[in-house]
């Protein structure tokens, strides 16, 4: 008995193939919990059988939902020192290269949430400055003023040497102004070279997370 489940934002949807035979099963989403209704459609079209399962596929919308709608959390972003503006400047392989005034679409975190510490790796990950305890706090005690949901750290270069992140994750959360899964470290969610498509992936993971 294989079973193939794809939470969407309204409905989740359920297959069943046992001896060749496909069964449908459909319900509504629960938004607060997605996987009550997986479950439970689980059970319904097993006929609480969960036992007898060979293999489970998981797929689901939700994530894309809320990035496009806009309806994720409230995310705070720490980086480098000057380059606080990364997400915006993005790349230059935008739809309309030559455009005085682009439109963009709205961005996940607003600037004033973006926020800067001094520190500084090279490109081998070799420390240049080392991370200076002074702003990393003036940061946090910024942080501790609102009401995030989540924060991404993307330094220049972690995914080289993840060490200040490691140590501004860890500052964090003896602070208690996150738990740890509130914490999304770029060096986790992209381990690779490139600072915009690092620090973008890691916002994004912070924001449906």
């Amino acid at each position: 008995m294989r079973v193939g489940v794809d939470i969407g934002g309204t409905f989740t949807d359920i297959v069943m193939s046992k001896d060749g035979v496909l069964t449908i099963h459909k319900l509504p989403t629960t938004s607060q919990d997605p996987s009550v209704a997986m479950l439970d459609g689980m059970i319904t079209i097993t006929q609480d059988r969960l036992s007898e399962l060979e293999w489970v596929a998981h797929g689901t919308t939700v994530a894309t939902n809320a990035i496009l709608q806009r309806n994720g959390g409230r995310i705070a972003f720490i980086t480098t020192h000057g380059f606080r503006d990364m997400l915006f400047i993005g790349r230059q392989n935008r739809p309309d290269l030559y455009a005085l005034a682009p439109t963009l679409p709205a961005p996940i975190i607003p600037r004033e949430a973006c926020y800067e510490v001094i520190e500084r790796l090279d490109h081998t990950g070799q420390v240049i400055k080392p991370l200076d305890s002074a702003s990393l706090n003036d940061v946090l005690d910024a942080l501790s003023q609102h009401l995030y949901d989540a924060v991404a750290v993307c330094l220049l270069y972690s995914y080289i040497n993840p060490d200040h992140e490691r140590r501004i994750a860890e500052k964090i959360i003896q602070k208690g102004i996150f738990a740890p899964h509130q914490i999304i470290l770029s060096h986790q969610v992209l381990s690779e070279f490139r600072e915009y498509e690092r620090a973008s992936t890691t916002a994004l993971e912070a924001f449906v997370r």
